[in-house]
């Protein structure tokens, strides 16, 4: 298609070559319409007059660009001489994507790594895993604080004018409940992964991500 459109027009239709590969070759692989104009912008940087002249660049750093005219040894050469990795910059991204990148491939291999590990006593010494997060989770509900009772605070802060409570311990009020919410769950899904890790409840795959995560 790309032939019959260089080679069967007097001049080079540039906005049909756009359409066409943005809305009919990939247009229909493309289900997100903020991807489809993205799509659509990063050929307008190809299918373009200057890209037909020496020295257009298709990002700031002049790595990559259509190589002047040549042998074909001269194309593989060119291409040889690409980064092997590809950076942000020739998708149009900040530098800064590449360490979101990274970190997302250390999350994974490090998921990925704890997800094989045997949680089972090989012989070498040590702890096990099950030792290890039994131990951690012990000590976190150690640490864990009683939940907050408005009986053990001063008893000015609670008296009610009027039936009603002042503006600010009202605010305190709800600022306990969401905190006492917060470390029942805490507490409840300690004692459930310990349950677990003994096998008295099925470690179901919340339970499991937590054991990983300790």
């Amino acid at each position: 298609m790309l032939k019959l459109f260089l080679d069967d027009q007097e001049e080079i239709p540039w906005d049909a070559l756009v359409y066409v590969t943005g809305h009919i070759n990939y247009g229909g692989r493309v289900t997100d319409d903020n991807d489809r104009r993205c799509l659509l912008v990063t050929l307008q940087k190809y299918y373009c007059l200057e890209n037909l002249e020496d020295g257009y660049t298709y990002s700031d750093s002049g790595n990559y660009y259509a190589p002047a005219f040549g042998n074909l040894q001269s194309y593989k050469d060119y291409i040889d001489s690409l980064p092997i990795q590809d950076g942000p910059e020739v998708f149009g991204l900040h530098e800064n994507a590449n360490i979101s990148y990274q970190k997302q491939e250390s999350d994974n291999t490090v998921a990925t790594v704890l997800s094989i590990q045997s949680r089972v006593a090989t012989g070498l010494g040590g702890m096990t895993p099950d030792q290890i997060v039994l131990a951690k989770v012990k000590a976190l509900l150690d640490d864990l604080p009683e939940v907050l009772d408005r009986e053990n605070g001063k008893k000015e802060q609670f008296k009610t004018t009027n039936g009603l409570l002042p503006s600010l311990t009202t605010v305190l009020v709800q600022e306990m409940e969401k905190f006492n919410r917060m470390l029942n769950v805490m507490r409840n899904s300690l004692n459930d992964l310990e349950k677990a890790i003994h096998g008295f409840i099925v470690m179901s795959e919340v339970l499991d991500n937590m054991y990983l995560s300790i």
